[in-house]
């Protein structure tokens, strides 16, 4: 049982670093395109494949090193910090309007225009009851 750990570690490391780098190579081939959004997206994106390479690969193993073999203590610790956390997760849009263009925007002005005359159907979360399910979502704040 003890071994288990880095020998699943040695068989996700090759696959792991493919997809990894191939993502890489990806965001790099964007990176190329004479558009600066999508270099600053392309950027943005590189950074967060560092950030998982540099997590993946190089802290959670140092991290699992100090667990306690067949120790479940950190599980139930990590699962009891998501139970407690998770109503507080919200999902989906939480304003109308896209977030990412200024308030004044011409699409955020046209959707400011036309949501108090529709209600969305839409699957949402409600971070008060924590329960799923389908209802209108009003688009009017």
């Amino acid at each position: 049982m003890a071994r288990a750990a880095p020998c699943g570690l040695r068989r996700l490391l090759l696959p792991g670093s493919v997809a990894l780098a191939s993502d890489t190579a990806g965001f790099v081939t964007s990176a190329l395109i004479d558009v600066p959004v999508i270099q600053e997206i392309a950027l943005a994106a590189s950074l967060g494949d560092a950030a998982i390479i540099l997590t993946d690969l190089g802290l959670l193993p140092v991290l699992l090193s100090y667990a306690a073999p067949g120790g479940g203590g950190a599980s139930a610790l990590l699962l009891i910090l998501g139970a407690v956390h998770a109503p507080a997760v919200r999902i989906g849009d939480q304003h109308r309007g896209v977030p990412e263009l200024r308030a004044n925007a011409t699409c955020n002005r046209d959707t400011a225009a036309q949501s108090p005359r529709v209600s969305i159907p839409a699957w949402t979360s409600s971070p008060s009851s924590g329960k799923p399910g389908r209802k209108a979502v009003s688009t009017t704040a």
